[in-house]
């Protein structure tokens, strides 16, 4: 990524190569915490990874081994009453209260399991879903539905055990004692910190909306029924306990606690509600002059929830963010002669706080400069997924700060490539894809250039004309399939090869 000539510093490109370097040297045949301390599979930092990590790497038999990982040792542990031969202290479910057969379907939070002082089994929930998070993200990029198929009844097994722990009272899935983990320290009134239970509560709903997807890709109606008629009603539970109407805020109204709500499908009961509570964020983001109040679950969320400003500033916002360099920021850690990510946000180059090698912070950060900086990304839903259509193109409000970029990405089809650079009067863009995928190209219909706004008045391909006067000018056999209007743009879909 490079901006204009007067002026957009390198600290994208710095951020970029530290979080790919700590992501690097934490891939021991498992995903690591860091490299020289623990060394141990922390699934809090491995799920809230596993995105970028699939961006930055072919992770497909590398993360389908350690999702089996998992499995074995969900079938290991909890499943006797009332003992098992590793109930001391501190193996499976031994330090819990009998039966233990109710703990049936856990998984530890840290794969391979050993014993204290790493880990817990069962584990704190925003740890064990890495179960079913990383599986997704194995559908997204690779569209493995062979470790949906061989996972599915222990997912199911991991959703019943929770489930048979939720808050009686409150008939919501919220207990456990890991959550938006390493929140820079608080300072002033605008530093919220987030509850655990709204953390829990949170990927609750995430994972049953995963069910419902995995049943639909697999075909199981009953299922798909079963788990959208329990997240339809849950998701109207967690706005009666989270959403306060009068502030337009979830939880604390913290920074992670606004973005969780913005990530979660159908959460926010309407736009209208989706854009005040976005607005809220936004209002966070800006009072804390642009810094980050988030530990490891509200930075791999924040910036793609930004985006839900139907504005079209968000993404301005998270770019503004990587371009503070003081505390507390990833430009804090580059200012500091980093080279890798830290376990904390604090510290100096002359004093450490806690690991120097860390990639649990690098989550959304990776996949922001891919998804909405570079503008490459895949499209995943229901029917397709694993690059199989990608979309490609900035977003429109990044453009005139960033001025140009370029990179590329190789999935199981081949090599994914995009360039885009902003001229004086014209946007031009060159992508490739792979025979048999398809690209939606996003083109900016308007951008934000030294105060004035810029309308788009035509769009050529390979120097012919397709779009003029807000109409598509048809040319058979040119790859343009066809395109369609959004608020902020056109999209113009293609076939493989390489378009300009």
């Amino acid at each position: 990524l490079k901006g204009h000539p007067n002026g957009v510093p390198d600290i994208l490109n710095r951020i970029h190569r530290m979080t790919v370097n700590a992501q690097v040297s934490n891939l021991w045949s498992i995903p690591t915490d860091c490299p020289q301390r623990e060394r141990r599979g922390w699934m809090g930092d491995a799920q809230v990874t596993s995105h970028e990590a699939m961006l930055n790497f072919d992770m497909q038999n590398f993360h389908s081994n350690f999702v089996q990982l998992i499995n074995e040792d969900q079938t290991w542990g909890c499943v006797h009453d009332p003992v098992t031969p590793y109930s001391h202290n501190s193996g499976p479910c031994g330090h819990q209260p009998p039966p233990y057969s109710k703990y049936q379907g856990s998984v530890a939070d840290v794969t391979p399991y050993t014993l204290v002082p790493y880990g817990s089994f069962p584990g704190s929930p925003v740890w064990q879903v890495a179960y079913i998070v990383i599986a997704r993200a194995l559908y997204t990029h690779y569209d493995d539905t062979k470790v949906l198929e061989d996972h599915y009844d222990g997912f199911v097994a991991f959703m019943d055990y929770l489930w048979r722990f939720r808050n009686p009272k409150t008939n919501m899935v919220e207990f456990g004692f890991l959550g938006d983990w390493n929140e820079p320290a608080p300072s002033g009134n605008l530093h919220l910190n987030t509850p655990t239970k709204c953390v829990t509560a949170f990927y609750w709903l995430q994972c049953l909306y995963n069910m419902v997807e995995f049943s639909t890709v697999l075909g199981k109606q009953k299922q798909t029924e079963k788990y959208q008629k329990l997240l339809t009603e849950q998701l109207s539970i967690y706005n009666d306990l989270f959403y306060n109407k009068t502030n337009s805020v979830y939880c604390t109204g913290s920074q992670t606690s606004n973005a969780m709500a913005l990530e979660v499908p159908g959460l926010t009961p309407n736009s209208a509600v989706r854009q005040s509570v976005a607005a809220s964020l936004l209002n966070n983001v800006v009072q804390n002059a642009y810094h980050t109040t988030s530990g490891i679950v509200g930075i791999r969320f924040i910036f793609s929830s930004l985006t839900a400003l139907s504005d079209g500033t968000g993404s301005a916002a998270g770019l503004k963010m990587l371009f503070r360099d003081d505390y507390p920021s990833f430009g804090w850690m580059a200012h500091n002669t980093a080279t890798t990510l830290w376990e904390s946000w604090s510290g100096t180059r002359f004093q450490a706080d806690g690991s120097r090698n860390h990639i649990m912070y690098g989550g959304g950060v990776g996949t922001f400069l891919y998804d909405e900086l570079l503008g490459l990304s895949t499209v995943s839903n229901f029917t397709t997924s694993g690059w199989k259509v990608s979309q490609v193109g900035p977003d429109w409000s990044v453009i005139g700060a960033l001025g140009w970029a370029k990179g590329w990405h190789k999935s199981p089809y081949g090599n994914h490539t995009l360039q885009w650079q902003l001229h004086e009067t014209s946007l031009t863009m060159e992508n490739t894809a792979p025979i048999s995928t398809q690209v939606e190209t996003r083109l900016a219909r308007k951008l934000m250039l030294s105060g004035k706004v810029h309308s788009l008045q035509s769009v050529k391909v390979d120097g012919k004309v397709v779009y003029e006067g807000g109409k598509y000018v048809p040319h058979p056999g040119d790859g343009l399939l066809y395109t369609r209007n959004t608020t902020h743009y056109i999209i113009a879909t293609t076939t493989s090869g390489t378009f300009k």
